[in-house]
């Protein structure tokens, strides 16, 4: 008989356990936070100031609903290649297009009253607006060859800009924390791109010129120094050859070929050739 209670004892045991654990899940008080998620906590529809961390936190059934904000890097295009578009114009009044993307990410501690103001959606509602402004700001101040030469600079200048009116100016706190804006591409309207491409034809055909003058130049050079050369070397043997008679003798010897010569001077009549055979 006891063991028979001793058995039911232990089934109602089991039996409780298992409702208790089923109740738990149920009620689901549990909620876990991912590593770069935080959670805000809406109780009865109010927004709490408790905030949760990565970790397992605790909330209370049918009474907390936890919204999940993700507060790591991210990008708008999101690796898919979807950058953004923004059309300006330069300080010359050439129309462009710019190509770029957003890295910004959540900032936790501010998250409460971000959310309360902005909803949950901040990005696609407000910064889009707010970085465009940004880049037609800055392209307005720089010339369309600038914007090839300078790009790195334009690119820090729409940056701090962006920085600057993503705060918000009741809050006094950046509604995201903008990280970096990569210009992936700025196309000019075509006639720019055509004259610019007939410019760099012309320019080429310049530095040409300019080399075949440099060169024509240097030939012309090396040619002057070389008779100044040959003119003086002439000079210094002529000198030489009418201070040393005998200078003269020396060099018919250096230029004679071995053979007797046919003919001889006579003495009387320099210009009388006899035959020597």
């Amino acid at each position: 008989m006891n063991q028979i209670k001793t058995s039911d004892i232990k089934n109602k045991l089991v039996f409780v356990g298992i409702a208790a654990f089923l109740g738990i899940m149920f009620l689901n008080p549990v909620t876990v936070i991912e590593t770069g998620e935080v959670g805000l906590v809406k109780t009865f529809g109010v927004i709490q100031d408790r905030v949760l961390q990565p970790g397992i936190n605790f909330r209370k059934p049918f009474v907390d609903e936890v919204m999940i904000f993700n507060t790591k890097n991210q990008a708008v295009a999101d690796g898919k290649g979807n950058f953004i578009e923004s059309s300006a114009y330069t300080k010359d009044n050439q129309p462009i297009t710019v190509k770029y993307d957003i890295i910004y990410n959540q900032p936790s501690a501010t998250l409460k009253q971000i959310y309360s103001k902005y909803g949950r959606d901040v990005v696609s509602n407000n910064i889009y607006s707010y970085v465009e402004t940004a880049f037609k700001t800055v392209l307005g101040q720089y010339t369309a060859s600038q914007l090839i030469t300078e790009r790195e600079e334009v690119r820090q200048k729409v940056l701090a800009k962006a920085r600057e009116y993503v705060v918000d100016s009741d809050l006094n706190i950046p509604i995201v924390n903008i990280q970096n804006i990569p210009i992936t591409d700025i196309q000019f309207d075509a006639s720019y791109t055509e004259a610019l491409k007939n410019k760099q034809v012309e320019l080429e055909k310049a530095r040409q010129k300019v080399y075949e003058l440099q060169s024509a130049q240097r030939e012309a050079q090396i040619t002057v120094t070389k008779a100044n050369a040959e003119a003086e070397s002439i000079k210094i043997r002529s000198n030489a050859l009418k201070n040393s008679p005998n200078l003269v003798q020396l060099e018919a010897v250096k230029k004679w070929n071995g053979e007797m010569p046919a003919t001889y001077i006579t003495g009387g009549h320099p210009n009388t050739f006899l035959p020597l055979k």
